[in-house]
């Protein structure tokens, strides 16, 4: 209901305050800091850090939010992207494409620009949330950009089908999962990662391209960054070459993170240490 700018600026209060008062959330984020970042960096810089993905929170909160009446012109104006050249020589290989990101900056943004970019028909791996109106607006928000939406746990023949068609396919894979999953090292630490995923590349062959997309410093407007096809070694080995696609992928997301810590969310328990009942 509220105007998009004064939105944009309450939103990114909030999320200033919430540094202060969501005691819990702010626990986990500093104590994920200092496992990441050990004696790297000093209780100011993490706390600041710390601070900065509350308000990247709050900021991509209202953009998302705002999404209907900001519209296509709106997200033109305001990402730019570099290396377009990675998608277009991936696209043309006719095997679709893979393109691995992270919960980085305001990662909504991110297949929909793609989309809008390059024509491409693209769809995003996404989790089902419980609150059935925040799931209903982003996928009414997804869709209106060109991007759909799969579930996980959805259909995986529909996935084959269409990287085997050329599209693209989105997929967040810098979280913990539960279940059957791949040992990888996250900042020097144990942390599972998606066994489906290194299984997908491995078995289609599509070529497999990072992408993120950060908050610039004007904090409105957004850099989507496209890096080349990752290459990965085959040896016939499947448990080492599956292991070897995810540290691989992990390994680019873990860059990313650390050059832009303040992005990411580190509330999440990437690393599976919460206590299970």
């Amino acid at each position: 209901m509220l105007p998009f700018p004064f939105a944009f600026r309450l939103c990114s209060f909030l999320g200033w305050l919430s540094y202060y008062i969501l005691f819990r959330q702010r626990a986990t984020i500093l104590s994920n800091l200092k496992l990441a970042f050990g004696n790297e960096k000093s209780i100011v810089e993490l706390n600041q850090i710390a601070k900065g993905v509350f308000q990247n929170a709050g900021m991509s909160s209202a953009e998302v939010l705002c999404w209907s009446k900001l519209g296509i012109e709106y997200l033109q104006n305001h990402v730019t992207i570099e290396n377009p050249e990675a998608i277009l020589s991936a696209y043309d290989k006719g095997k679709g494409i893979i393109g691995i990101t992270a919960h980085l900056g305001n990662w909504e943004y991110m297949a929909a620009a793609v989309a809008l970019r390059f024509k491409i028909p693209f769809s995003v791996i996404a989790r089902e949330y419980a609150n059935v109106r925040l799931n209903r607006l982003l996928e009414q928000n997804r869709k209106s950009m060109g991007v759909d939406v799969i579930y996980r746990g959805q259909d995986a023949i529909a996935i084959l089908r269409r990287l085997k068609r050329g599209e693209g396919l989105g997929i967040l894979a810098d979280q913990n999962i539960h279940g059957e999953g791949i040992m990888v090292n996250f900042f020097g630490q144990p942390a599972k990662t998606i066994r489906n995923l290194a299984e997908l590349i491995l078995r289609t062959g599509s070529p497999v391209v990072p992408i993120f997309i950060i908050r610039n410093k004007d904090l409105t407007t957004h850099k989507l960054i496209i890096e080349n096809p990752l290459s990965f070694e085959v040896t016939g080995d499947r448990e080492s070459d599956l292991k070897n696609i995810a540290q691989t992928y992990t390994g680019i997301i873990e860059s990313y993170v650390k050059r832009y810590p303040d992005q990411w969310m580190w509330m999440h328990d990437r690393w599976g240490r919460k206590k299970k009942h």
